[in-house]
């Protein structure tokens, strides 16, 4: 997008001009009439199967009375593996589309995604779809008779090579027959998951600056211990990464004149208020708020004056501020993430928007507070 300025005399000549190109950043408003076009495109390309080349036509593939189930479905019986799988490139290929802005090019989706060209798997324009990234049943086949009935005859057991050059092929992927045995690890499921510093090793090298988000609550002791497992390498990567500290709370329906505050959180008012002085000091001083949250998780039985003091951070300022509108709003605004998306257990963590457990990635061992 650009913007382009005239100015002209009173004769109505040019006498200058200026022209800016402005990127189309998420902090720039839809406008209706392009929506509309995209709109338009994704019905388009659903409704022709001409846009929608399948991804391979294999045996379970080509079975009418078979279907698409997302790796959900798979995790009951597979956990293991499912976590070994959901911090590959595989789990993140949707995303990979979702920064070159290629996630509505066919040609495209259909490496990118599970299950597009089938009435059961992705559709574009679908952006709540469980079906993006290259999930198992895309090297698995559909898993709808396997879930069901859980037989090795209505599953594929193991990929070929074949399956794989779909995709890896010469233009995409080229001396990737020559190399393929290197990239097994991204399917061996017997492989240790990776942990969370790991993951963000290899999302930085590959794709810029990820996005980590820690949804807690203040006062949830597995919550504190994730903190104090995630701090540390979040401080490591700097800014490397997109951290995001998310608060897990409601706000109430109806407020009385008895209410000391419109929030609830699952440990009361002591949690509700951590949380909003936690967010205060992290936009005032954002150089400090980690180690503060540190110290306080320590002392969550003491006043929380003790830890701003010995950080240096202004008690009287952020005691003004807690008392001001703008910390509610704050604090609203904060907690809106969590809603959106259903997150109710604390700790939980997301990583470009993909969901694990603290056990997973933080090696932690707890009981979430929900």
């Amino acid at each position: 997008m650009g913007f382009l300025a005239l100015w002209m005399n009173s004769e109505g000549e040019l006498t200058r001009h200026h022209a800016t190109q402005l990127a189309l950043t998420g902090d720039v408003p839809e406008d209706e009439s392009v929506r509309q076009l995209l709109t338009d495109f994704y019905r388009e390309v659903a409704a022709s199967s001409e846009h929608q080349p399948l991804f391979t036509d294999q045996l379970l593939e080509q079975q009418t009375k078979n279907g698409y189930v997302s790796a959900s479905a798979c995790q009951g019986c597979h956990e293991q593996e499912y976590l070994q799988w959901s911090a590959t490139r595989h789990a993140f290929a949707f995303e990979t589309l979702l920064k070159k802005e290629r996630y509505f090019d066919p040609n495209c989706v259909s490496c990118h995604t599970t299950g597009f060209g089938y009435q059961t798997g992705f559709q574009i324009g679908d952006e709540k779809s469980a079906f993006k990234g290259v999930q198992c049943e895309t090297c698995h086949g559909p898993g709808k008779q396997h879930v069901g009935n859980p037989k090795k005859t209505n599953i594929r057991l193991a990929a070929e090579t074949s399956l794989c050059l779909e995709c890896h092929d010469t233009k995409h992927s080229p001396g990737f027959t020559e190399v393929v045995a290197l990239h097994t690890k991204d399917v061996d499921h017997s492989r240790e998951p990776m942990n969370l510093e790991e993951l963000l090793a290899s999302r930085v090298s590959r794709m810029g600056k990820p996005t980590l988000e820690l949804f807690v609550m203040s006062y949830c002791p597995y919550g504190v211990q994730a903190e104090e497992k995630l701090i540390p390498i979040v401080k490591k990567f700097g800014d490397t990464i997109d951290f995001k500290l998310r608060f897990i709370a409601q706000e109430k329906e109806r407020i009385s004149l008895k209410d000391i505050t419109p929030f609830t959180s699952l440990h009361g008012y002591p949690e509700v208020a951590e949380n909003i002085r936690q967010l205060l000091i992290a936009k005032e001083y954002p150089d400090r708020y980690l180690d503060y949250i540190l110290c306080r998780g320590k002392k969550l039985n003491q006043s929380w004056e003790a830890c701003a003091r010995k950080l240096g951070i202004d008690v009287e300022k952020i005691q003004t501020l807690f008392d001001s509108p703008e910390a509610e709003q704050l604090f609203r605004e904060n907690i809106k993430r969590a809603a959106e998306l259903g997150i109710r257990a604390s700790p939980t963590i997301l990583v470009d928007n993909h969901q694990f457990r603290a056990n997973h990635l933080l090696r932690a061992s707890g009981t979430p507070c929900q």
